[in-house]
């Protein structure tokens, strides 16, 4: 029977899944308590979040929380990650520092209600992060302008160029 601390720790992380987009799970086995620390200080830094809690009362949350689908966690000490808009910043930081460290072990995660395997979570970590690909984007999509004020532009530093040449010719002859 659950008792009333595991009730209240599940209700609060059902209101954090209901809440968050994405999420990442990890096995944190052999990690010590200040690599620990040092890894929530890395994450507070991008404003991500660690909690760790028992699986039991974690799949209690999804099922609380309506997300059902994300329920099949396996045994062993895990960690759940969250707290970003966008999946590719959450993925980035436990993948880099799981590298790092040799220590963690990326178990999948969802985003936008779609189940991330290990791979999934991997591929999210490569790509560039929602503020670069906007800033990519835009660039492409300024190109042309910018492009087309060049071409205008050096039409009228052209004229001017040969303006200059005509009065120095004039004016030598």
């Amino acid at each position: 029977m659950p008792n009333k601390i595991k009730i209240k720790i599940a209700d609060e992380m059902a209101g954090v899944f209901s809440k968050v987009n994405h999420c990442v799970f990890a096995n944190y086995k052999g990690v010590s308590a200040a690599q620990i620390n040092d890894l929530r200080t890395t994450l507070r830094g991008k404003n991500l979040k660690m909690k760790v809690i028992k699986n039991s009362t974690a799949v209690k949350a999804l099922e609380k929380s309506g997300k059902h689908q994300f329920t099949g966690l396996p045994s062993g000490q895990t960690a759940i990650f969250y707290g970003a808009d966008d999946p590719v910043v959450i993925s980035k930081e436990v993948i880099t520092w799981g590298d790092k460290h040799k220590l963690l072990k990326v178990l999948g995660g969802f985003s936008d209600g779609a189940l991330l395997s290990q791979k999934d979570v991997a591929m999210l970590s490569k790509m560039p992060s929602k503020e670069a690909m906007v800033a990519m984007m835009l660039g492409t999509l300024n190109a042309p302008c910018t492009n087309f004020v060049g071409v205008l532009s050096a039409v009228t530093r052209n004229l001017a160029y040969a303006l200059k040449e005509i009065e120095k010719a004039k004016s030598s002859s």
